[in-house]
This record gives C-alpha cells, structure tokens and sequence, in this order.
C-alpha cells in the first residue's frame, strides 16, 4: 500500500497531547490513540464516499 505524508503548520503555543486528550473523542471509534507511541488513527469518509485510514498521525516539534 502506497502511503503520502503531509504536515499542517500549527502556532507555536499548540500542544498536541492536550488537544488529543481534551474532551474524550479519541476514545470513541473511528479514533484510535496508541499512548506510549503517541500517535493517532482513525478513519475517515470523504463526502465523494472515498474511505481514508489515516495512521501515525503524531505531533513532533521543530521549534526547540
């Protein structure tokens, strides 16, 4: 399976862990949160029906 890789610019005072762990949807599906790795999965449906699944999504900082 061919993957791509993109990045989203966020400001500098974003945190991650926080935004994942912020209201409890990370538990609910599609949504899949490996904690010691610190990454995200999930699934996802375009309106056109295309069906994504989105792996490794995960935060690193650039800024230190």
């Amino acid at each position: 399976m061919n993957g791509s890789s993109f990045v989203i610019e966020t400001p500098p005072q974003f945190d991650f862990l926080q935004t994942v762990l912020s209201h409890g949807w990370v538990m609910l599906a599609p949504f899949r949160w490996a904690a010691a790795r610190g990454r995200l999965s999930y699934v996802y449906q375009s309106e056109a029906g295309a069906v994504l699944r989105l792996d490794n999504v995960r935060y690193w900082s650039t800024r230190d």
